[in-house]
């Protein structure tokens, strides 16, 4: 079964560097943004179906879903984003393989409740963020005997042990 995706979309836009960069152009920008890196992550990703931004209509500008509805990404125009989205975790199907990407609390409380999996933006940008952390990780090693120098140093500083 293939997992659906339920994305809060200003609110992943706004989380995102490389997203919210595009808001100086416009809201379509920064839209048209977010359907793009959407595409290219479903298309890594061979488990994941369609994918549901859901965005707030109050703010909807005329062809706003002009990059959306492709590649199995559709843009949702709702009066409430929030309440959209936990009104389709409540009414899904039992069973239901969804993941709801958004770092609003109340999103987040109500996929817990419902007890569905729910992830902060940035999982959009799981690889990079992984890569990143492991040059971190290679960088901070350091060999056993500098470890026992510092802690000697502490020890005779602080006249601890």
């Amino acid at each position: 079964m293939a997992k659906t995706i339920i994305v809060d979309g200003y609110n992943v836009i706004y989380k995102i560097p490389s997203l919210s960069e595009n808001l100086e152009k416009s809201l379509e920008s920064a839209r048209g943004a977010l359907a793009q890196l959407l595409m290219s992550w479903k298309s890594a990703r061979k488990h994941i179906g369609d994918i549901f931004v859901v965005f707030d209509a109050r703010s909807r500008a005329p062809m706003a879903d002009v990059y959306f509805n492709q590649a199995g990404v559709a843009a949702v125009f709702a009066d409430d984003a929030d309440e959209c989205i936990i009104g389709m975790i409540k009414n899904a199907k039992k069973g239901s393989d969804i993941l709801v990407i958004s770092a609003d609390n109340r999103v987040r409380n109500h996929c817990r409740a419902y007890a569905v999996d729910v992830e902060y933006p940035d999982y959009l940008l799981e690889k990079r963020k992984r890569h990143i952390q492991e040059k971190v990780s290679e960088e901070k090693e350091i060999d056993a005997k500098t470890v026992f120098e510092i802690n000697d140093l502490v020890r005779k500083t602080w006249k601890v042990g």
